[in-house]
């Protein structure tokens, strides 16, 4: 509840280590059970030259709970994803 109402996004870092076909589809698997929450979705993927960052839309928003930030850490690695305040 507390992070919920806090948080300005969550935000997931997909770099060419934990990236790769089907990686937009199974963020998507992992992000509908959740989508019933506030707090938007911004997904940032960098490689040496280059960096883009996507908010998602309000369709997208979540809640982040313990166990959708652990499933995210399982694709993006666990400095791929956090809370932003």
């Amino acid at each position: 509840g507390a992070r919920e109402s806090r948080a300005r996004h969550l935000l997931v870092h997909l770099d060419p280590d934990h990236s790769q076909n089907g990686t937009a589809q199974a963020l998507a698997e992992i992000l509908s059970p959740f989508r019933d929450g506030r707090t938007p979705v911004c997904v940032e993927y960098c490689r040496g030259d280059a960096k883009v960052r996507v908010l998602l839309g309000n369709d997208w928003r979540v809640s982040p709970t313990e166990e959708l930030l652990s499933r995210l850490k399982q694709l993006a690695g666990n400095d791929g994803v956090k809370v932003e305040y």
